[in-house]
């Protein structure tokens, strides 16, 4: 079975369309989604117009956390983000914080990252594999 880590860029696509699940999801598939995916989504749901729309937001993120796997930023991911955020400093390629943990996530998880986020170049870093929708 595949194992597959989530990037916020798909809990973005599943909150402008939650039918996107259905092409997104696959059954031979085991999801993943980081904590730390779910805190740079909750920023957007603080940044939200109205109580309406965070309610709306937040709801679609309660449902969506039933269908996979949530993951914890433990020690292992610590060490990963290090050697990423050490690798990007000594390349010179400036990374987000939640990139680099987001990533941490999937190289400890030997799995690979589902997003649709190109300008951050997962790709790039060491041990990281990626898959674009």
């Amino acid at each position: 079975m595949a194992r597959v880590v989530l990037d916020t860029s798909v809990l973005v696509a599943i909150d402008r369309d939650p039918a996107v699940i259905d092409t997104l999801l696959r059954p031979e598939c085991e999801y993943f989604l980081p904590e730390i995916v779910v805190a740079e989504f909750l920023v957007g749901v603080e940044l939200a117009q109205s109580t309406e729309e965070k309610a709306n937001k937040l709801a679609k993120l309660h449902a969506f956390e039933k269908l996979v796997s949530l993951v914890n930023f433990g020690r292992a991911e610590a060490r990963a983000y290090a050697f990423f955020a050490a690798a990007a400093k000594r390349s010179g390629t400036p990374r987000t914080n939640f990139d680099l943990a987001i990533a941490a996530s999937a190289f400890v998880l030997d799995a690979k990252l589902q997003t649709s986020d190109r300008a951050a170049k997962f790709e790039e870093l060491p041990g990281v594999t990626v898959s674009y929708f």
